[in-house]
């Protein structure tokens, strides 16, 4: 898996990760019997209630009332079950060559990893007791 010049959505990554579970193949993708995947109803690369011919409907609540999920917390819950719910090995996990899930991994959009590592990194102004006001009087 090379770095591609557009980063793929979580639905599409979804989608190829279907393929690729199914060999490539279009129609077996489409006919999945695995109800129990999480990523059945979202299979098409849509969100669910989307898909063609309506072969799945949306997540419903027990009051009938559709169930809005973010599709990067249903890759989590997939990377999670994948390691037996150790949230450590999720973030140690050395897939990033073979599973096209690796960047979602974390429940979140890959951007909003890399913003949250840079905030962490970047170097913080340092404040002792007694300087706050030195520092405006400098500029």
């Amino acid at each position: 898996m090379e770095s591609d010049p557009k980063p793929l959505s979580p639905l599409k990554r979804i989608r190829a990760f279907c393929l690729e579970c199914m060999g490539g193949n279009r129609r077996l993708v489409r006919d999945c019997p695995d109800i129990s995947c999480h990523f059945h109803a979202y299979r098409f690369g849509r969100h669910a209630g989307d898909a063609p011919d309506g072969l799945d409907g949306p997540p419903t609540m027990p009051d009938g009332e559709v169930r809005r999920v973010r599709i990067v917390q249903i890759i989590r819950r997939h990377c999670l079950a994948c390691v037996h719910n150790d949230r450590k090995a999720v973030r140690e996990c050395t897939g990033k060559k073979v599973c096209i899930l690796w960047p979602c991994r974390f429940g979140v959009k890959p951007k909003t990893v890399a913003k949250m590592r840079a905030r962490r990194r970047r170097p913080r102004e340092l404040a002792l007791p007694g300087l706050e006001g030195l520092a405006s009087r400098k500029k």
